[in-house]
């Protein structure tokens, strides 16, 4: 007897189903999923795209946001659902990004040049005589060729390029104050993430670069294209473009 209830309880073991399987279509609100089959509202969603993280089954019937906000869906198209029930899973919430057509080193190079440039003429402290200022850095995240200006069957004859860029400004306090010690604490550095764009004209013998009268977020104190006194942190030469093979 005691053999026979043992050979029963192997055969049961070997045969029941996992502890975290379902039929399909039969897991409820809130349930782990990898897509809408396995839900029974038809519905798998939530922010991830592949096994290791699952998606949540939607609850049948429930009650959701009236607007519509961008999605960028897993196969790299966005589409527009209530914000608190998108329907399906998802790469990350807004518009996917269009594919960057990166432009050449060289024209990197001359874009890191503006920006640094950029960044010195929104720079001006008297830290160094008990005053205060702020300083400026720019970082290029990325640029991408929009589309090459000319004609059918023409050389080139310029490049427009959107440019994508950190501004980080970050106050500087010296002197005397009051109250003290806290008049003299500097603010966090203020962040953001900004984008702009920038022509190139040329063709063939090279492109020269458009320079911008301005470029948002970044508080210039002067034009570009002249000398700029950072004052504590010394000059600031006037921006001059150079010509670049591409």
């Amino acid at each position: 007897m005691r053999i026979a209830l043992l050979i029963t309880l192997t055969l049961l073991g070997t045969t029941a189903p996992r502890a975290d399987t379902a039929p399909p279509g039969t897991r409820g609100g809130g349930q782990a999923c990898l897509s809408g089959g396995e839900c029974a509202s038809g519905e798998c969603e939530g922010k991830g795209c592949d096994d290791r993280t699952p998606g949540r089954c939607a609850a049948t019937g429930r009650g959701c946001l009236r607007n519509h906000v961008p999605f960028c869906s897993c196969d790299g198209q966005t589409f527009y659902q209530s914000s608190s029930c998108p329907g399906r899973r998802y790469r990350h919430q807004g518009a996917c990004e269009a594919a960057c057509e990166a432009v050449s080193a060289a024209v990197r190079r001359e874009l890191e040049r503006l920006l640094k440039s950029a960044a010195e003429h929104a720079t001006y402290s008297n830290v160094c005589a008990d005053g205060n200022g702020e300083k400026t850095t720019l970082s290029l995240t990325r640029a991408c060729v929009q589309h090459p200006v000319g004609r059918p069957n023409a050389d080139v004859i310029g490049l427009s390029v959107e440019l994508h860029y950190r501004v980080t400004i970050v106050e500087e306090r010296s002197g005397e104050c009051s109250p003290y010690p806290e008049c003299a604490r500097a603010s966090p550095p203020r962040e953001s993430d900004r984008s702009f764009g920038v022509e190139l004209a040329g063709g063939p013998d090279g492109f020269t670069l458009i320079v911008p009268k301005e470029l948002p977020g970044v508080p210039l104190k002067s034009p570009l294209a002249k000398a700029h006194s950072m004052g504590c942190h010394g000059e600031a030469p006037a921006f001059v473009p150079r010509n670049v093979k591409d």
